[in-house]
């Protein structure tokens, strides 16, 4: 099975009002996209790389996983991994074993490398 159990933020609540504070303040300016990835890291507690993915209306994409072990946090919309698709927002996703995951439109994502 490609994806495991959810992580639960340590605060998901106020997660997504910060998440939704920096996309108004600060939209996909550099350190917006940067603050987005310290929030979601640090609320679930990891300390990989991430990277940040968003697809808008009538666009999908296939995004690709450098290791064999992550964590999609879906802020908002849904992505596939493999056979499995994921609609659960404000939750962290293990996916393992995985080149790659299928983002659909209007999908926004950060990707934790926790190899």
């Amino acid at each position: 099975m490609p994806v495991k159990d959810p992580v639960k933020p340590r605060d998901g609540g106020k997660l997504y009002a910060r998440l939704l504070a920096i996309d108004s303040e600060e939209g996909n300016s550099r350190d917006g996209v940067h603050a987005v990835m310290a929030e979601v890291k640090s609320h679930l507690n990891q300390s990989g790389h991430a990277s940040f993915h968003k697809t808008k209306e009538n666009e999908m994409r296939q995004v690709a996983l450098t290791t064999s072990k992550c964590i999609v946090f879906l802020i908002k919309g849904t992505f596939k991994a493999g056979e499995v698709t994921i609609d659960a927002n404000g939750l962290g996703h293990p996916v393992e074993d995985e080149g790659f995951i299928k983002l659909e439109e209007k999908t926004h994502v950060v990707i934790i490398t926790t190899n």
